[in-house]
């Protein structure tokens, strides 16, 4: 019985996805809980990002902590509650270049 919950604690595990725009933050952020059910291949959600952030999205988390980690391991992997944290953007992003040639920058608003 040790072992087999030794193996069991040893599959769980704490794990983030990232994914950066590379947009400036305007600070503000939103967290939703969703879960997902056998293993991962019921309960995708879809989330109206235009709606969370109508100035466009900087980072988007996605997270499973050491809570949902035990209860994901309590049933097998049958719920696995997951955390995402959407941060907002904000402001405006310039991309600068340089005219090899004159050697003035020139600025575009993104």
């Amino acid at each position: 019985m040790t072992l087999l919950l030794m193996g069991l604690l040893g599959t769980t595990g704490c794990y983030k996805n990232t994914v950066v725009t590379g947009k400036p933050s305007n600070g503000e952020s939103q967290s939703k809980r969703h879960r997902f059910l056998l293993w991962g291949l019921m309960g995708s959600p879809t989330y109206d990002l235009q709606k969370m952030c109508p100035t466009g999205v900087s980072r988007i988390e996605e997270q499973v902590d050491i809570a949902g980690s035990l209860v994901g391991c309590v049933t097998c992997g049958i719920v696995m509650p997951v955390k995402m944290t959407v941060t907002c953007a904000g402001g405006q992003q310039v991309d600068l270049t340089a005219d090899a040639d004159s050697g003035l920058w020139t600025a575009e608003v993104l």
